[in-house]
């Protein structure tokens, strides 16, 4: 999991930050990391709520499912902040220089 983390983090700095040479930002490849996160949660949900009511995870309760719901709410918060500390980035280099 590090290492999908690394590996994931430079690669959306090398190739996708790499289309547009002229825009920089320190954040993008934490921010996809996040992004891409909070999306395999999503399908963890998903897939465990379709299992679920199918009756092939007979062990999974209530709390199971409040409690991945509670991971998802918690990695949206640290994406929405991410976020918002790009933008400050973003927003920060565009004042003039003296």
């Amino acid at each position: 999991m590090v290492v999908l983390s690394f590996s994931l983090t430079i690669l959306a700095f090398d190739w996708i930050s790499g289309l547009e040479p002229e825009w920089y930002s320190d954040m993008f490849g934490v921010y996809l990391f996040a992004g891409s996160l909070i999306a395999g949660i999503a399908a963890m949900v998903l897939g465990v709520l379709s299992l679920k009511g199918r009756g092939r995870l007979p062990e999974v309760q209530t709390k199971h499912i409040y409690n991945l719901g509670s991971l998802g709410l918690a990695f949206t918060v640290f994406f929405a902040y991410i976020g918002f500390a790009q933008y400050m980035l973003i927003w920060y280099a565009t004042f003039p220089r003296k």
